[in-house]
């Protein structure tokens, strides 16, 4: 099992076809806000979608309610050929990969049963997937509007 949930997402291919004919500021700069759009729209779709503890029992050292959702981030990762981003989550990554698969309740070496999952990372993604390719094409449109005007 992985120690943290993230997915990433690159430009989509119809998109990339329509800017190989345009310049530098459609092809580096806009990518990147285009690639950044479509990942605020898969954030925004975990952060709904994320469990919230509704009660703390006594002794727990579970997260306080709120802070898988506050953990959602969006990444512009360095170094692709292809500008990429990626959304996951903080230091409570290892958390929510345990809340979206389940896991077993341990204490020492006691087992108490097991916990099911709660699965929203996945989910998220599948629901969001055409409205963030909207988003990476509004953002495409809106960068070559800014570049018909500035000329």
């Amino acid at each position: 099992m992985a120690d943290n949930l993230s997915f990433e997402f690159r430009g989509f291919d119809t998109l990339a076809k329509s800017m190989a004919a345009f310049g530098k500021e459609i092809s580096e700069d806009g990518a990147k806000r285009m690639v950044r759009a479509g990942g605020l729209v898969f954030k925004q779709e975990i952060v709904e979608r994320a469990p919230v503890l509704t009660e703390k029992n006594q002794g727990s050292n579970s997260l306080e309610p709120g802070a898988l959702k506050n953990d959602v981030h969006v990444y512009q990762l360095k170094g692709e050929l292809v500008p990429t981003a990626a959304v996951g989550f903080g230091k409570t990554g290892w958390i929510a990969t345990l809340v979206e698969y389940g896991h077993r309740l341990i204490h020492g070496t006691k087992t108490f049963g097991d916990v099911p999952a709660h699965p929203f990372v996945r989910p998220s993604f599948e629901a969001a997937n055409s409205s963030a390719e909207a988003a990476m094409v509004k953002s495409f449109h809106q960068t070559v509007e800014n570049m018909n005007h500035a000329q």
